[in-house]
Order: structure tokens, then C-alpha cells, then sequence
């Protein structure tokens, strides 16, 4: 500041002003008395210059407290390019739930991946592995679609095993078969039960491969086959008994209109051995002292004691049917006896019978003890009806029931020629 030479001023106009004041405005040139006091405080004492606070550079000093709050720096470089990461790989992942049909679930769970590697991961190698979860999501839902559609084929596949199951019949050749096995085990000569003729049966075609061989390896593990089974078996069993009874009847000339031609005791063992013992008919002795024809001698002579019920079928519950069905039944059956009185149940508590007059219990005719009833019995067949001849004989012929001729005779089979000397051999 310049100042006039000619008027001097006095010291207090001269004063430089408060601006360039060192205690920012306080002169203490111009000072009054107390003045000075009261800007420091009445004490005098704890005055402070800086307050805790750095002194300003600028001439306008301030003992008051200086702002803390600064103003917001903007975001760097590196955290846009990784907002724009972000927003590249959350497009990218909503584009692959777009292609491979995911569920919001798999878009959550593909996003939080995204987030949680693009700090450290570069975008293309999150996007690959995106890419390839992306995938295993769409199998997953795949193979949740399969599992759920197995599910209904199973219950399908079950529904219709079971209306198969109960719809369930035995094939044609397989109850061929088993009636073969049941007349195969019938003619045994050492049966002495024919009633449980089923239980033989079923325990025979379980034993080792029989099962296959007669068709049935799908039944007896599932209990409704084998309940067909069972009573397929039964009505077999029913059929083959009065098919033996029948033949045993019209061997002796009992049997109603033509068919009642009488058969000698070893041309009715021939016969009955190609019957129901075709596989070993050949290989049957079929002699007057061989097992197969003397048992068939012991149910003729039982036959004839019983001959009212030789032409009654047994009465069962499943009763087999003799012919195929929607065919006409011939008439060669005179009704029905209740089961107990029909002529198996009978036939079975005389072969007991004469196991205990002559076997000890056992029925085993080969025994000497059954020596004599034996020679009786045959003797006895032979009387009744002549070998060399297939016409029922004079002992017969009070029977209540009609006898008819056999129109043709006819001689024994070659092979049997030689029986008339066994015969007497045996005899005596």
C-alpha cells in the first residue's frame, strides 16, 4: 500500500487490516484494554492455535473445526470391466437356460458361479465351465424325465403281469405233457394211493430240470401260476383216474353198448402199457409173474368184486373234463359218487388191506408172503377171461350191468405167444 508523504497518518490508520492480520483479524495494535482477554478467554490460560487441527495455509486462519466429510471418489477402471464382466456372463447364462431348458433353480445356482469366479477367473474360461454345468443340468433333468417315465412303465408292466397272471392258463402242450407224467406215474405197479395222484405230480415236475422240460419255468415262482397249475394238475389227475377205471371197466367187459370187449390179462397189460407207459412198453415183461401185470390182475379182481362202481366217475370239487370243450360227453359214465365211496378211495383202502394181510404193512407183492394170493389172482383173471380170447366169460354174465360181444377175436400179439407155458410154469 502506498501512503501520502505530505499527510502523515497516525499509527491506528496505518495498521494493516484484518486480512493480513496474523490471528486471523485480532490487531493487536489496536487493541483495547481486555480486548485480548476476551478473545483468549478470561483465565488466560488454554488458549490453543491449531485445536487439534493442522493450521491452514491460506491468510483467512479459523479456530473453529474443520469438515471431515470428503466428496466420493468414482469407481476404477478395474471394477467397470468387472460390472461389465458381470453383465456379459448373467446374459451369457440366461441365453444357455434359453437353449438347454433349465429351471430358475439351475439359472441361480449358474449366476452365483459366475459372480464367485469372475473376480479371479478370466470371462471365457467361467463361460466354458458355465457352458459344461449347463449341460449336466439339462442330463440331470433328462434322467429325471426317463426315471419318472420308467416309473410308469413299471407300473404298467405290472398291471399287466398281474391281469396276465390271473388270466393265466397252462399252454396246450404243457398240460399234454403233465397228463403224460400222470399216466406214466398212475400205472406204477407199486401205487398204492391214487387219490393224492396230484401231490406226485407236482413233486415230480419240480425236481431238477423238469420244470423246463414241461414248459412251466415261469410258474411255480409266482403264486397265482402256481395255483392254475395246481388245479390244472387236479383236474389232469381226476381225468387220468377215470380213464384208468374206464379202461380197467371195458377190459372186463363191463362197459356199456360196443365198447365192453373184454380183454385177456396180458393183452390188457399190453394194452395199458403202450397207453400209459409209452416210452417203456418195450422194455415192460409183460408175463404173468412181472410187477406191472399182476398189479393190473389185483385191480381187475377188485374191479369185478366192485363192479357197480366201476362205471361211476368220482366226484371232486374240479372235476377234469374227459374231452375238450363245447364237444358232446359220451355216455359212459352212470352219474356220480361223493367223494370216499368212488372206486379209487375204495381201491386204496384195499391195497392197505391186503398190505397188512400179506406184506406186513408194506405193499410189496414180490414177497414171498404174497406168494399164494398172487397165484390165486391170476388164476382167477385167467379163468374168467381165457388169454387166447377177448370174450367176456360165463363168470361175468350175471353182472347187472348188459355185456356185449366183442365182434372181433383176435389172437395175442406175437411177443406174447410164448405166455400159455409161462403160465403153467408160474401156476405150478
Amino acid at each position: 500500500m502506498s501512503h501520502n508523504s505530505s499527510s502523515p497518518t497516525p499509527m491506528s490508520q496505518s495498521t494493516p487490516s484484518s486480512t493480513s492480520a496474523p490471528l486471523g483479524g485480532f490487531n493487536p495494535f489496536s487493541a483495547q484494554p481486555g480486548h485480548f482477554d476476551s478473545a483468549i478467554g478470561s483465565s488466560g490460560s488454554g488458549f490453543d492455535f491449531t485445536d487439534n487441527q493442522s493450521l491452514p495455509a491460506g491468510p483467512d486462519f479459523n479456530f473453529g473445526p474443520v469438515s471431515t466429510q470428503q466428496t466420493p471418489l468414482g469407481p476404477t477402471a478395474e471394477e467397470l470391466a468387472l460390472q461389465q464382466t458381470r453383465k456379459k456372463l448373467a446374459l451369457f447364462v440366461d441365453n444357455l437356460v434359453s437353449w438347454y431348458g433349465l429351471t430358475d433353480e439351475n439359472r441361480q445356482e449358474l449366476v452365483n458361479f459366475c459372480l464367485l469366479f469372475s473376480i479371479a477367473v478370466d470371462r471365457h474360461t467361467i463361460m466354458l465351465h458355465a457352458v459344461r454345468f449347463a449341460k449336466d443340468f439339462r442330463l440331470e433333468r433328462r434322467l429325471d424325465t426317463v426315471e419318472a417315465h420308467m416309473k410308469q412303465i413299471a407300473a404298467g408292466v405290472t398291471d399287466i403281469s398281474t391281469q396276465i397272471n390271473v388270466n393265466y392258463s397252462l399252454p396246450a402242450q404243457a398240460t399234454k405233457n403233465i397228463r403224460g407224467l400222470t399216466m406214466q406215474l398212475i400205472a406204477q405197479p407199486d401205487r398204492v394211493r391214487y387219490m393224492d395222484l396230484a401231490d406226485s405230480v407236482l413233486e415230480e415236475l419240480q425236481k431238477g430240470n423238469n420244470a423246463n422240460k414241461f414248459g412251466l419255468d415261469n410258474v411255480f415262482d409266482t403264486p397265482v401260476r402256481r395255483q392254475t397249475l395246481e388245479a390244472a394238475v387236479r383236474r389232469i389227475c381226476s381225468s387220468v383216474r377215470n380213464g384208468f377205471r374206464q379202461d380197467i371197466r371195458d377190459a372186463l367187459g363191463l362197459g356199456p353198448k360196443a365198447m365192453g370187449a373184454a380183454k385177456g390179462l396180458v393183452v390188457f397189460a399190453a394194452h395199458m402199457a403202450r397207453k400209459y407207459k409209452p416210452d417203456d412198453a418195450c422194455n415192460i415183461v409183460l408175463d404173468a409173474s412181472s410187477q406191472f401185470t399182476i398189479k393190473l390182475a389185483i385191480l381187475r379182481s377188485y374191479g369185478v368184486e366192485k363192479a357197480d362202481l366201476l362205471s361211476i366217475a368220482e366226484d371232486e370239487d374240479q372235476q377234469a373234463q374227459a374231452v375238450p370243450r363245447g364237444e358232446k360227453r359220451k355216455a359212459n359214465s352212470a352219474g356220480r359218487v361223493k367223494k370216499g365211496s368212488d372206486f379209487w378211495s375204495l381201491t386204496e383202502s384195499h391195497l392197505a388191506w391186503l398190505s397188512t394181510m400179506y406184506g406186513e404193512g408194506r405193499f410189496d407183492f414180490m414177497k414171498p408172503t404174497w406168494d399164494k394170493f398172487i397165484k390165486d389172482t391170476v388164476q382167477e383173471d385167467m379163468t374168467r377171461i381165457p388169454s387166447s380170447s377177448n370174450t367176456p366169460s360165463k363168470a361175468l354174465s350175471s353182472s347187472p350191468v348188459p355185456l356185449a360181444p366183442s365182434p372181433v377175436t383176435t389172437s395175442p400179439a406175437p411177443p406174447l405167444m410164448p405166455f400159455t407155458n409161462m403160465l403153467e410154469s408160474f401156476l405150478n
